[in-house]
């Protein structure tokens, strides 16, 4: 490592060497300068004076660069004494008595001087800031033609007035004031500070008009009156300057290990026979500067380091350069080890030595004047060690970046850093004593486009890396400086790293300049807060060394300290404008309050031991900033404590905080204790919101106080897809405070929705949503809720995200939950998903879309019910329709809305209290828009309406356990019912499955709808389901017994394509009270359910009683082509039926013949199955070839059955039978026996 080397340098005491040159136009005028060395000052003050002289101070050679400009503001002070019992003897009506403060001409009577002046304006007689153009006459009443006034100090002048004083500051955006006292001159210590001037003006306006180099600082008095006496004086042209500038130019370079060439300007109107440069250097620390006495003849120098005599006001410090040369080199140097210079010119005569000091605190001087670089990338490493330069200030990694010279380069002297593509400078040393700036200079190479950088600094030896500042835009070609704050107390390096990324547009880097931190770098104290106030405060904190003595604090806490804890009640501001901090190991306690306003400063979690920032009380982040505002360096962690609050009210990002969370996120509170995540909008931004997946929150809480709505998709929003948000407590859409809306939406496409743990409440004026508000398909799965939900503003979904099929509201957790409120509650799909107890509803609800029951019941009452639009659906639900499960039902009363007469309506009843689940339809018989309300109890309804039944009706009992109450709106139109039983209930009643009817109770009795014919009822013992057709009133009702139809006993049922037709065989082991049998076929939509789908091919008696096998044969002589179905029917003699299971037959496709031949007493069948009408020709000819049939035949579409008896008489023989037509030919063989 190179030995550092930071320089200082102070100022020549005055020595009166040819800077001041005055000019009088006769005897009496004194120009003196002050023995206190800190102004000039002229007078006339007699009555022979002339009427004006003028004293110049010419900076133009003597202090170089330094001029009238917003870089280096200046004042002027003054004081006037007019000594007048009246001001009638001036005359004229511009100006008189007045001090020049800087012009482009040093002789005021010749020329055509211009600049500015303090004066006396005539009419009325006030004190005035004026530029002027013109010549200054001798004698005349218009001392400055064509003057402008720029301000009034708004004194006015009175006859006897003692004087004025005066103070007059140029300010840095580039506006004048004038400021001013009445009465006694002041003392020279109070003259120069702006304070002690009770009265005055600034311009509104910036005026520069005659600044720049060729401008002199000048003083001048004129006293247009021989009576009268004018004294003006002016100060040494800013805050600790001479009339000998300091040393200037102090650099560094060919730093190496163990010795540092260092050099320097000697300062204008250096005078070798009366000045000396003296060199002092000092290892670690700066040099303790004092007023030095001793004459340089005390000192000898020595360039080994250690050597020369100590300094005078520093025993550390070492003489290494006496004489008047402009450079030295130090040897004997320690690598690792910083060193500061202190350079200072002395004038031997004298007996004493006042030096105005300047500190330059410079820790880093970096202008490229050393080395050499002369390719973006050196050898086949990549940016590894190859690229290292050793460059002014020491070694460098210089990565797409090399040491540019070029005419195209824009640089200060001979070199600059050329960077392209996303190159970087990084510094391959450390600057121990940290950092308070750092500013460079850019520009833009050649005739390139603008780039884009950045400043990081690294704290742990390039391990992780934090920008400073924000990016820099470079679009000159003209070098344009760039200052950052730093503010880092300990060791720091840095890097500038190009953003834009493109190879074509080219940075210069030049003139790196760091200073040192001006506090101290501890890292072994404890700090604690003591009051409430900001960060960097001192006297917010005390500090202990082992925690037991607390003292006031003398620095402000930063990273290296042990601890740092903001204790109750105080609250600690890191204050808007305020300076980048560090923090490390930092607690807030309960009750006590952390705040980061709106800074521009960087705050960086650093990376200590355990924890590194642990919030207990509340930590308000107001950042605004896009970018890195709040900074978490490479293994920082926070954690928020079981009380705690997180409270965001501004723009800046919330990852930063989830991505760093301790343990990670899901270990935050379960917001059981009371921690709080709390966005709160109260301005025009609105808070940042770690919207995407992986986020966990304790209790969420988004509040608006800002009086304008925090709209949609502005903030409040979950997005992303590979995770999903939880919030652990309760989520509360509007809090308290609100008085504006807040709208939370979920975006989220991740197969699990949001997860609420706890409770949410959306209050009233509030609004959460699901789905894309763009109508886009991309998000919204929805919320699954595990406690109680309290809608009494808006939950709904986004209907215009029409192929979003998520939009679920899912309750799911152990415990019972509710929904409850006021407001409008619109649901797309709904899960009830629950291992333990139910989801009461406290008002009503209403799915548009899906109800899926995988565990759990929904509790519906009259008052608060469930309700499902036309086009919902209910899950599960088997090709019976029977929705629902035995452990998820709808308990108590729901409604549906229906208008088609060819859906059958789930209902997923059951009985909550008993666990019974008894689903049943509704199948409209028309498309009216109706609700269909059903209600499940589980009652005896001969207890609660009556027992009795209607003789001439079907039914002849009623169960005992259950029934529906079931009504419409409005009251008109038939539909089908059909009611689920359990095998047990048949058991338990006493009723064979054959017996099955649904009773209604009609007011008077339990009927039948008077629907006792064939074809009014359907059965199906294996799902265990009835179903009355076209029933037309409606009332309590359920299933009950019927006549006693004892059923048969089927074996077998079976169907195959034979010879075009459909063979179907049956069997049975018993029949009793069998009439007969039905064969139906179906082709489309083949559902048991739908019997208009279903028609009869065939009808074949039965055998009334029996206890025998029989089989039964029966034929679809007509099939269609393509699968069909077939299903058996049974009806006994007082017309109950049952139907049996379905089979399926494959006929051959629409466009094939089909022809079977077969013999039967001698005659030829030809069997001709086909999909048109067709002309065919049959041919049979014996195995010689000889023709015995030949005749054409029409064959019409569907089954032909031609038969040829010609052959009778022939013996036995082989015979050839072809059927043909032009595009067809079949040939079988039939052989006839005798």
């Amino acid at each position: 490592m190179s030995a550092n080397i930071f320089g200082q340098t102070m100022l020549d005491n005055y020595d009166g060497v040819g800077d001041l040159t005055y000019t009088e136009e006769a005897s009496g005028t004194v120009w003196n300068v002050n023995t206190t060395l800190d102004y000039y000052e002229g007078q006339t003050n007699s009555s022979s004076a002339p009427e004006h002289s003028y004293a110049s101070y010419d900076l133009t050679g003597s202090i170089a660069g330094w001029n009238l400009n917003k870089a280096n503001s200046n004042t002027w002070f003054g004081w006037m004494d007019l000594n007048r019992t009246s001001v009638s003897g001036w005359g004229g009506t511009n100006y008189s008595c007045g001090m020049v403060l800087a012009s482009n001409n040093a002789d005021f009577n010749s020329g055509s001087p211009a600049g500015y002046a303090v004066a006396f304006r005539n009419s009325p007689d006030e004190l005035v800031l004026v530029k002027f153009s013109g010549n200054i006459t001798s004698g005349s009443t218009n001392l400055w033609s064509g003057a402008t006034e720029l301000v009034s100090s708004g004194y006015t002048y009175t006859d006897g007035d003692n004087g004025v004083n005066f103070f007059v500051e140029f300010l840095s955006d580039g506006t004048w004031k004038i400021s001013y006292i009445a009465g006694a001159q002041l003392s020279d210590a109070n003259a120069t500070n702006s304070a002690n001037y009770t009265g005055g003006n600034a311009t509104s306006a910036n005026d520069e008009t005659y600044v720049g180099t060729t401008y002199k600082y000048s003083g001048w008095i004129y006293a247009h009156s021989s009576s009268a006496t004018a004294e003006a004086r002016f100060d040494n042209f800013g805050a600790g300057q001479t009339s000998v500038d300091p040393v200037t130019n102090l650099v560094i370079i060919n730093a190496s290990s163990t010795s540092a060439n260092i050099t320097w300007t000697l300062p204008g109107g250096y005078n070798s026979a009366n000045n000396s440069i003296l060199v002092f250097v000092r290892a670690s620390s700066a040099v303790t500067q004092g007023t030095p006495t001793n004459a340089p003849s005390t000192y000898t120098a020595n360039t080994t380091f250690g050597s020369g005599t100590a300094y005078e006001n520093d025993a550390n410090a070492y003489c290494v350069y006496k004489g008047d040369g402009t450079s030295v080199t130090v040897t004997g140097l320690t690598a690792g080890t910083v060193y500061h210079v202190l350079v200072y010119n002395v004038e031997d005569a004298g007996p004493t030595y006042s030096v105005a000091a300047i500190a330059n605190t410079r820790s880093l001087w970096e202008d490229v004047e050393a080395g050499s670089k002369t390719s973006y990338d050196v050898g086949s490493d990549g940016c590894l060690a190859n690229d290292d330069v050793t460059l002014t200030a020491g070694s460098w990694r210089l990565c797409d970046v090399l040491r540019g010279t070029s005419g195209s380069d824009n640089f200060n002297g001979i070199a600059a850093m050329r960077a392209i593509s996303s190159g970087t400078a990084t510094m391959n040393f450390d600057l121990p004593n940290g950092a308070q700036t750092l500013t460079m200079y850019h520009a833009k190479y050649g005739t390139d486009n603008s780039t884009t950088w950045v400043l990081e600094k690294s704290v742990d030896a390039a391990t992780s890396w934090i920008q400073v500042g924000s990016e820099i835009t470079t679009s000159s070609t003209t070098l344009t400086q760039a200052t950052f704050t730093v503010n880092e107390a300990c060791a720091v390096r840095f890097r500038i790293r190009k953003t834009d990324g493109t190879a074509s547009n080219r940075t210069n880097w030049d003139d790196i300049e760091v200073t040192n931190y001006t506090g101290t770098c501890i890292k072994d104290n404890y700090y604690r807060s003591t009051a409430t106030g900001d960060w960097d405060n001192a006297a917010t904190w005390e500090v202990s060394t082992d925690l037991a003595v607390w003292n006031p604090a003398t620095n402000t806490p930063s990273a290296e300290a042990k601890t740092v804890t903001v204790r109750s009640p105080d609250k600690v501001t890191l204050q808007a404008g305020g300076p980048a901090i560090t923090l490390d190991e930092i607690t807030v306690d309960v009750g006590g309050t952390l705040e980061y306003q709106n800074t521009s400063g960087n705050i960086t979690i650093n990376n200590g031991t355990g924890v590194d920032l642990i919030v207990n009380g509340t930590f308000e982040d107001h950042d605004i900033q896009a970018g890195n505002a709040i900074l978490f360096l490479t293994g920082a962690t926070w954690q928020l404590g079981a009380a705690a609050t997180m409270l965001k009210t501004n723009t800046g990002p919330s990852t930063i905080w989830r991505d760093n969370y301790q343990g990670g996120m899901t270990a935050i509170p379960d917001g059981s204790g009371g921690a709080l995540w709390h966005l709160k909008k109260t301005g025009a931004n609105t808070p940042g919101f770690s919207s995407t997946g992986g986020t966990f929150y304790p209790n969420l809480t988004l509040e608006n106080t800002s009086g304008t709505a925090w709209s949609n998709g502005v903030g409040a929003k979950f997005v992303g897809a590979s995770d999903f948000p939880t919030i652990k407590g309760n989520l509360d859409v509007g809090g308290a405070g609100s008085v504006s809306t807040v709208t939370l939406r979920t975006e989220n496409r991740n197969a699990t929705p949001v997860v609420v743990k706890g409770n949410t409440t959306i209050r009233s004026g509030h609004v959460m949503i699901i789905g894309d508000e763009t109508g886009a398909p991309t998000g919204g799965t929805g919320f699954q809720f595990e406690g109680n939900v309290t809608v009494d503003g808006t939950l709904d979904y986004e209907a215009t995200d029409a192929t979003n099929t998520n939009r679920l509201l899912k309750f799911t957790n152990t415990s019972a939950q509710s929904v409850s409120g006021t407001g409008t509650l619109n649901v797309y799909n709904m899960e009830i998903d629950k291992s333990t107890n139910d989801v009461t509803l406290s008002r009503n609800v209403t799915v548009d879309n899906l109800l899926t029951l995988t565990a759990g019941d929904i509790i519906s009452s009259s008052a608060s019910r469930l309700t499902l639009e036309t086009t919902a659906t209910v899950s599960p639900s088997d090709a019976n329709k029977k929705a629902g499960s035995a452990t998820s039902f709808v308990s108590g009363i729901m409604d549906r809305k229906v208008n088609s007469s060819t859906t059958e309506y789930e209902f997923p009843m059951g009985h909550n209290g008993t666990g019974n689940w008894r689903p049943m339809t509704v199948k409209p018989r028309d498309a009216t828009a109706r609700t269909w309300t059903v209600e499940f109890k589980w009652s005896d309804g001969t207890v609660d309406y009556g027992t009795a039944i209607q003789a001439n009706e079907l039914i002849t009992s009623m169960n005992s356990d259950y029934y529906h109450e079931i009504t419409r709106a409005p009251v008109s139109g038939n539909a089908d019912i059909k009611m689920f039983y359990e095998q047990s209930d048949i058991t338990s009643w006493g009723i064979t499955e054959a017996d099955m009817v649904i009773g209604h109770w009609d007011g008077a009795d339990w009927n039948n709808w008077s629907l006792n014919a064939a074809g009014d009822w359907v059965r199906d013992a294996t799902n265990n389901w009835v179903q009355v057709l076209n029933a037309n009133a409606f009332s309590p009702g359920g299933p009950g017994g019927g006549g006693g139809t004892t059923p048969i006993e089927l074996l077998a049922f079976n169907a195959k394509y034979i010879a075009g037709k459909v063979h179907l065989d049956w069997a049975t082991a018993t029949e009793i009270n069998n009439d007969f049998y039905t064969i139906e076929r179906c082709q489309t939509n083949c559902n048991p359910n739908y019997p208009e789908n279903w028609e009869i091919v065939i009808t074949v008696d039965g055998a009334g009683n029996s206890n025998e096998e029989l089989s039964y044969i029966a034929y679809d002589d007509d099939p269609y082509g393509g699968i069909s179905y077939y299903r058996l029917k049974q009806t006994d003699f007082d017309g109950q039926f049952e139907y049996f299971d379905v089979v399926a037959v494959e006929i051959p496709a629409e466009n094939e013949t089909i022809i079977n031949v077969y013999l039967n007493d001698g005659i030829v069948f030809v069997n001709v199955n086909s999909s048109e009408e067709k002309i065919f020709q049959i041919k049979i000819t014996n195995v010689l070839g000889e023709k015995l049939v030949e005749n054409n035949y029409v064959i019409q579409k569907g089954n032909n059955l031609i038969s040829i008896d010609d052959l009778q008489s022939l013996p036995m023989q082989m015979l050839l039978i072809s059927i043909m037509n032009e595009s067809e030919k079949h040939t079988k063989k039939i052989i006839i026996e005798k």
